[in-house]
């Protein structure tokens, strides 16, 4: 329950929280959120965008045990901060977590506000979401240190062991040749030696872009080859096991061309590395506003002695440069592979 003086601060401030509590609620609220994003949304907030979250609450999401729980803070009938959320059960526990999570890389707000009236917003939209009634614990991961909701978070709740998630500054490679400065001769020679062993016993290697037409075939391998892999491995990937997930990715806009790729609209982009007539190894991404989101990447596990990746990977940062891109984001977590 909220205060009388609470309530009266919201009033004096002109703002009031509002929830969307079922997935029929995310089409009426889509002309404000895809106005609030436009206007307010920066490169770290793909997985807050309307394009994920609506294909997340229309395909990915377990009916049986979560629902979306959206705070929306409105100023008059303007929406100036969005929180996007959800209710999931664990055993006897009802957990509130970011909206997607764990398939969300990165948790925090949409909001037009800065200053002391992002302040007063946050304090509205708390309220609101601790005076939800059947929540036990309030769980949210994965608050980047530059998120728009981070040290308000810090002041109210228990902070866990801190992650990282690698990213390569794109913007201070000036070309290609300065890109390729970056390595060492013996990652060079060996960058060189998968190459010249993929083509001699396959044919030509060449990396390029999946358009819409033939994505959902790529993306069913690179899924079947991730989930290989992990089996081998004895990994356990809860998002990769997901029965939904391949479909929950057909429900996202995809970029056919790497021009398209960087259009301020949020995209999925999927690439392949083909030698000859074989695809060997697959990447699926998002771009948006500059950002390159590398979310998954597999390969032909038939193929692992040609180290097919670390190839793929070093075209795709090239790719990524030449088309503009300023961040190639590796995500979460801080595994040691995605800092070499």
């Amino acid at each position: 329950m909220t205060s009388s003086r609470e309530e009266e601060a919201s009033v004096e401030s002109g703002l009031r929280a509002e929830v969307i509590g079922e997935a029929g609620g995310m089409g009426a609220l889509a002309d404000d959120w895809l106005r609030l994003q436009a206007a307010a949304g920066r490169d770290i907030h793909f997985f807050q965008t309307y394009e994920w979250c609506g294909a997340w609450v229309n395909r990915g999401m377990d009916g049986r045990r979560e629902r979306p729980l959206i705070v929306c803070v409105r100023r008059d009938d303007d929406l100036v901060l969005l929180w996007p959320l959800m209710l999931t059960r664990m055993g006897p526990l009802r957990i509130m977590r970011w909206l997607s999570d764990p398939f969300a890389q990165y948790g925090d707000v949409l909001t037009s506000l800065d200053g002391a009236a992002l302040g007063a917003a946050l304090d509205v939209a708390w309220r609101r979401i601790l005076a939800t009634g059947g929540v036990d614990i309030v769980r949210l991961r994965h608050v980047r240190a530059d998120s728009t909701v981070g040290n308000f978070l810090a002041g109210r709740c228990l902070l866990a062991d801190e992650d990282g998630a690698p990213w390569l500054d794109l913007s201070r490679f000036d070309d290609e040749a300065a890109y390729d400065r970056r390595y060492d001769r013996r990652q060079r020679r060996r960058r060189k030696r998968i190459r010249k062993r993929l083509e001699k016993d396959f044919g030509e290697v060449a990396f390029r872009f999946v358009g819409p037409v033939d994505v959902a075939g790529v993306v069913d391998r690179l899924v079947a080859e991730k989930r290989r892999w992990l089996e081998e491995k004895g990994y356990y990937s809860r998002p990769l096991e997901c029965p939904e997930l391949a479909g929950f990715f057909r429900c996202l806009p995809v970029a056919a061309t790497s021009e398209e790729a960087m259009e301020d609209v949020p995209l999925m982009v999927v690439s392949e590395l083909v030698a000859g007539d074989r695809a060997v190894s697959w990447e699926l991404s998002f771009r948006w506003r500059g950002r390159h989101y590398c979310y998954i990447t597999a390969h032909d596990n038939d193929l692992t002695p040609y180290s097919p990746g670390r190839l793929h990977m070093d075209l795709s940062q090239k790719r990524a440069l030449a088309d503009g891109v300023v961040a190639f984001d590796l995500l979460v977590s801080n595994a040691p592979h995605k800092r070499s």
